[in-house]
């Protein structure tokens, strides 16, 4: 197997392991599997708790709410998960805070969503730093969306790049109607909604259909399309300041 580089999860390793231990065991170059036997071999439990401890610690994350999803419970799991989203490069401390579910999952599971995500052409290390969840969603919940995105024509890998909560907004009771309306009544192509998908992150009730009102009450409803999208995702103080400037 090919050496690697110290890195930033092997060093807070290391140093706790020195810390303990009192001894200088692991050079800077070793494999992570030497690592992990290393520390497997620490059989005493409060040692394996100041680890455990360490690495919460470490990244910050609130014990509280690991225990909750039994994340406490083992500490091989913990060790591997990490090792293997930062071999992704994930920012692991930030995707575990947002989703301490992460090191209750299996490396196959992960690696199993990892290889579906690639499969669509995604940049997994970009979606994955910006929605962790798609490494705990199933499969077959995702493929869902993708149906449908593709049903449409639309471009999957384009506009899950741009957007990765796309694969987690239910298909009927959002994107169909969210689609529609835009499509039918504000007169969008697909291709709009592709190269501006977070239209599509925005209430239909409370954002979409009252701009659009609101715009075709002043007669403005003819102007450029690109005009529009800009008047839908506007931050409210400045929405109708624009509008008024078209």
């Amino acid at each position: 197997m090919e050496k690697i580089n110290i890195s930033e999860l092997e060093k807070i390793t290391l140093e706790l392991y020195y810390d303990i231990l009192e001894k200088d065991g692991i050079k800077n170059e070793k494999r992570i599997e030497e690592i992990k036997a290393r520390l497997n071999e620490i059989s005493k439990l409060e040692v394996k708790q100041k680890v455990k401890n360490y690495i919460l610690k470490t990244f910050g994350l609130d014990e509280k709410k690991l225990k909750k999803y039994r994340v406490s419970s083992s500490f091989d799991t913990i060790i591997d998960s990490m090792y293997f989203l930062k071999g992704l490069g994930i920012d692991v401390k930030k995707a575990v805070n947002r989703l301490p579910q992460l090191l209750t999952y299996s490396i196959k599971y992960m690696q199993e969503r990892v290889e579906y995500l690639n499969s669509l052409g995604i940049d997994v290390r970009k979606v994955v730093n910006n929605l962790p969840a798609l490494l705990e969603y199933s499969i077959k919940y995702m493929q869902e969306r993708v149906d449908y995105l593709n049903s449409l024509g639309i471009n999957v890998s384009k506009v899950v790049n741009k957007l990765p909560q796309l694969l987690e907004l239910s298909v009927e009771n959002n994107l169909k109607p969210k689609f529609k309306y835009l499509i039918e009544e504000v007169g969008l192509g697909i291709e709009d909604i592709e190269t501006t998908p977070c239209l599509l992150t925005l209430s239909l009730e409370k954002r979409i259909k009252p701009r659009w009102e609101y715009i075709k009450s002043l007669g403005k409803d003819y102007v450029d399309k690109r005009k529009i999208i800009r008047c839908l995702i506007l931050k409210e103080e400045y929405f109708k300041e624009y509008l008024m400037k078209i």
